[in-house]
């Protein structure tokens, strides 16, 4: 298996498949990928930040903001130090 059939293997068993299931899942994405000209393509993966709504994210920070925690939160959350203090002032 390749490098990103691995990859969504190891995703798969993690949020609950088990091995068969995920290894023919992981398989089939591949091969549909393959089918549909995505072969040799590269993308971004995004931080799961990214996947959150606005709100979510500020709740986020807010949870884990602390005072003297900025540069930790700016590099945690991917945001400017301008973001943060926004968030904070709500």
């Amino acid at each position: 298996m390749t490098q990103l059939a691995d990859l969504i293997k190891t995703a798969l068993i993690e949020t609950g498949d088990n091995e068969k299931k995920a290894t023919t899942v992981a398989e089939r994405i591949i091969m549909w990928g393959a089918d549909n000209d995505i072969a040799g393509q590269k993308y971004y993966w995004p931080c799961q930040f990214h996947l959150l709504t606005a709100q979510e994210r500020s709740a986020m920070i807010l949870a884990d903001f602390k005072g003297n925690n900025l540069k930790s939160i700016c590099k945690k959350y991917n945001v400017s130090p301008r973001t943060v203090y926004r968030i904070i002032r709500g």
